[in-house]
């Protein structure tokens, strides 16, 4: 598909480096490949492993992009793209080694490919629905906006985005524990609640210290003090950032314990969403940055309080199952 569309993509983009579509093509392939591998290691509890090839994967990216850029700038940069999957694969298989090594024992069955495809497309779902809400808000904030409140939002959300660092790292940590936790029997809501505890309390920090220094932090990025009237917005932003990844700490911790009742609310909730959005950007709803942080802030409301109000359901309950 590739080769017969990419021709065609990059004349309309004005791009005449062939190989930067072909190494672009190959960064996206391996990059469907890497997480088999890096999945691996976070199923295992390899937490070091997994930490130590990130850490020197960004080394070897940003090595073959100061490699290859001063030749031919756009190839440069996907070839950094593509040596960061390239070097996950090959890092986490000698990181892997002693586990491959062990004959592997029967595993597949009707009954086990049954329940395989019931949850991959299960969480198929799961994922294309928030994303297709996140393109619509990405589209939004492109067409919708001034270019300048469009420009203001990049700046103050790449802060906003730091509570990330804290997060993700939990998220990758607490899925194999609460994988583990439901094959046993035992409850996953407690993981649940202690990752959101200090998801909102790191948010909570970082809020405060935007609302006091906001400004001056702006001023350190290159043009940022061009856009000192968006700072009010940074811990607005954070706070968004913070129930939002409440509501998947749940969603993920139910998706490893093979329980996919949530999808009766995620999803419509985030078609009506995009719509909703989409709408209102055409009929002038959404098109200044106050009124689409509204939209932002209300949707993730919503996703968190149907995430809080199932946890809070009786824990002997029946949970729907793909």
């Amino acid at each position: 598909a590739a080769a017969l569309l990419m021709p065609r993509f990059l004349a309309l983009m004005g791009v005449s480096d062939a190989s930067a579509g072909f190494l672009a093509v190959t960064a996206a392939f391996l990059g469907c490949f890497a997480p088999i591998y890096t999945d691996a290691l976070q199923a295992l509890k390899r937490f070091r492993a997994l930490a130590a090839v990130e850490a020197a994967g960004s080394a070897v990216r940003l090595a073959a992009m100061a490699l290859a850029m001063p030749f031919r700038a756009l190839a440069g940069y996907y070839a950094g793209q593509a040596a960061l999957p390239a070097f996950r694969i090959v890092a986490s298989l000698a990181a892997l080694r002693k586990d491959l090594a062990v004959k592997a024992e029967p595993y597949w069955s009707r009954e086990t490919t049954r329940r395989l495809a019931a949850s991959f497309a299960a969480t198929c779902a799961y994922l294309a629905f928030p994303m297709a809400a996140a393109l619509v808000e990405q589209a939004v904030l492109r067409t919708a906006l001034p270019a300048c409140d469009s420009a203001g939002y990049y700046m103050v959300s790449r802060f906003a985005d730091f509570l990330f660092y804290v997060t993700t790292p939990l998220l990758l940590v607490m899925f194999p524990y609460t994988a583990a936790a439901a094959g046993e029997g035992r409850k996953t809501h407690p993981f649940v609640v202690k990752c959101s505890a200090v998801a909102l309390g790191a948010a909570a920090a970082m809020s405060a210290a935007y609302a006091l220094f906001g400004r001056e932090f702006l001023s350190l990025v290159p043009n940022g003090a061009d856009y000192a009237k968006y700072a009010h917005y940074m811990p607005y932003l954070t706070m968004i950032g913070a129930i939002a990844t409440c509501q998947v700490f749940f969603t993920n911790a139910e998706v490893s314990a093979g329980r996919f009742g949530f999808l009766k609310w995620l999803v419509p909730l985030n078609a009506a969403y995009a719509l909703a959005l989409y709408g209102a950007s055409r009929l002038g709803l959404a098109n200044d940055m106050a009124a689409l942080l509204k939209w932002f802030g209300a949707a993730a409301a919503a996703r968190f309080a149907f995430a809080a109000a199932h946890l809070a359901l009786p824990l002997t309950a029946p949970r729907s199952r793909a």
